[in-house]
């Protein structure tokens, strides 16, 4: 979503960030977008590179990505590994924009380590490889926890606030309002998932994106089917498969989690191996609207529903 520009830039003074009368806002991913609209509001120039229903995952950046970046003043992005490209895009752009991590300040946490069985680990290490993924890799996915979200909004207003403080005020009264509902939208999901026992609260699905979900709500993320906490990774082994379909088995999970807008075959033959049913779709990213995840709050209050009912 790009609101209309205004021609004024950002100056850098000595290091400084000079004041702007609308910042030239570039967002990486959809869920970034939403919060930085809901904050920013008309006081900003927004742009998100990744469309909404895309995964920032596998997203390839075309040749207007890299001019929207050259000409954007702030690069708000998640960090932790979550953008591959950004690097490229940003060095290629010739860019001066400022980029902002807004998960600094956050604790990540690691990704599931995948369980094997001691011996057969070497002869699956090239998998590991194809995945390009490493044991303890850093899981980004981070607004999976609303109060982290909040943290990321924080971040988001005093970065608006040093570049246009002329709307320092309107910046914190969008940001105060938002962040009440983010509080709200916390309580909502304490109280749907208190209806749940925790011996029910497990959770599988294709990559491993729901840890700070899991650690903030009291649930067990049981295996992914990637085994990776991207979905650029391999199609899984058939011995990755067997290990997963195993450990649902032997934890009792109900049912698995599906992905909006990913090949589901891998999980749908596991979940059929273990005798158990595929959830309706999740989504881990801002859809378009019309869909039940076209803004933040809904897409969390869409996987809630969707987990709580599928684990009763």
């Amino acid at each position: 979503m790009t609101l209309r520009t205004v021609f004024t830039s950002l100056v850098f003074a000595g290091g400084v960030l000079v004041a702007s009368a609308q910042p030239r806002v570039v967002a990486t991913s959809p869920v970034l977008g939403d919060l930085v609209k809901n904050i920013g509001g008309e006081a900003v120039s927004l742009t998100v590179l990744v469309p909404a229903g895309g995964d920032p995952h596998v997203f390839e950046p075309k040749p207007r990505d890299l001019k929207t970046v050259k000409n954007a003043d702030l690069l708000f992005e998640v960090g932790l590994g979550y953008e591959t490209w950004l690097d490229k895009v940003y060095s290629s752009s010739g860019s001066k924009a400022k980029r902002v991590v807004t998960s600094e300040g956050i604790q990540p946490v690691k990704m599931e380590e995948a369980e094997e069985p001691h011996g057969e680990h070497e002869k699956e290490h090239h998998h590991a490889d194809e995945h390009k993924h490493e044991h303890g890799e850093m899981d980004p996915h981070v607004w999976t926890d609303p109060m982290i979200a909040i943290e990321m909004c924080k971040n988001i207003t005093s970065t608006l606030k040093i570049a246009n403080p002329d709307q320092a005020a309107m910046y914190d009264k969008n940001a105060d309002a938002y962040i009440a509902r983010l509080v709200e939208l916390d309580r909502w999901i304490k109280s749907e998932v208190k209806s749940l026992p925790r011996a029910q609260r497990k959770l599988v699905t294709s990559h491993d994106w729901l840890g700070y979900f899991a650690n903030r709500y009291d649930f067990e993320v049981v295996g992914n089917i990637l085994g990776a906490v991207s979905t650029e990774a391999a199609e899984p082994s058939a011995k990755q498969m067997a290990l997963v379909a195993e450990a649902i088995r032997a934890s009792g999970v109900k049912a698995v989690f599906a992905e909006a807008g990913h090949q589901n075959k891998a999980l749908a033959q596991v979940a059929k191996s273990a005798g158990v049913k595929v959830a309706p779709d999740l989504f881990h990213e801002v859809n378009a609207p019309g869909t039940p995840a076209d803004s933040y709050e809904n897409m969390m209050r869409h996987n809630v529903r969707v987990i709580v009912e599928a684990l009763r």
